[in-house]
């Protein structure tokens, strides 16, 4: 992993193993809502797997993302005639109005500063009937109230209520489920949000979030080593070979990993 985007070739944990697994499946539930004439958009396609995935139902898919080097990568490896990849700035996508039939964004809108903005730029490139599929991690289970995300790379993290309510600011048409898993992970993710809180609760200050990432990213290894935490980790990565039935959809928002939201224009 690079950041927060899932790098295929570069996983090296178990942790970075289940999200990679967590995005391969809602990726493949999507893809099943896709139109063999549909134009998607793949909003902060990172590597480009889920592009592909896209592109293999779809017209045509395109992937965009704010980091020109994650896009030269994802033209080398997934680009092809109907799967297109492409930089943007971050605020304003570069299409027309009601260019695409669905628009796919996954664990994206926690990065961005101005939420109401960012939905309302899908909105407008969305054609009218088509769909907005968005995910986001469940703020219910990784935060207690009033606690700032622990995750550097998180402006702001949602409750499944905090998040309809931006939905609603601009989309009429909205429907709410969660992505939940196998007790085992459910087990395994819910101990990591109580370390990585653990972690968090040093740094009373919050200079994670003023000082370097590189930095804070070394010294959370060093926490993790003095606090003895990488103990918890009971995961069996055998389990895990059998893809099917690790992840489902779920309608019990209290205790999902992510909150998966359908929108209509």
């Amino acid at each position: 992993m690079r950041g927060e985007r899932v790098i295929h070739s570069e996983i090296k944990t178990i942790q970075e193993y289940v999200i990679l697994l967590k995005e391969k499946f809602i990726y493949n539930w999507t893809k099943e809502l896709v139109g063999e004439d549909d134009f998607c958009l793949d909003l902060g396609c990172g590597d480009g797997y889920g592009t592909k995935l896209l592109a293999s139902r779809a017209k045509e898919a395109v992937g965009v993302d704010i980091d020109e080097r994650t896009i030269e990568r994802a033209v080398e490896k997934y680009g092809s005639e109907n799967c297109k990849f492409q930089k943007y700035d971050g605020k304003k996508l570069p299409f027309p109005e009601e260019t695409f039939d669905l628009v796919a964004c996954f664990h994206v809108i926690e990065h961005v500063k101005d939420d109401i903005s960012f939905i309302s730029e899908i909105f407008r490139v969305l054609k009218k009937g088509g769909d907005l599929i968005l995910s986001t991690p469940n703020k219910i289970l990784r935060l207690p109230r009033g606690q700032k995300p622990w995750n550097i790379y998180h402006v702001r993290e949602y409750r499944p209520l905090e998040l309809e309510s931006v939905l609603k600011r601009v989309f009429k048409e909205i429907s709410l489920s969660g992505i939940s898993a196998r007790e085992d992970i459910m087990e395994f993710e819910k101990k990591r949000f109580q370390k990585n809180l653990k972690i968090a609760a040093w740094d009373f200050l919050n200079l994670r979030r003023v000082i370097s990432r590189r930095v804070t990213r070394e010294i959370i290894k060093l926490l993790h080593l003095f606090l003895n935490l990488r103990k918890t980790e009971s995961l069996n990565p055998q389990s895990l070979l059998e893809e099917s039935g690790l992840f489902k959809i779920s309608q019990d928002l209290e205790n999902c990993l992510d909150i998966l939201a359908l929108c209509k224009k």
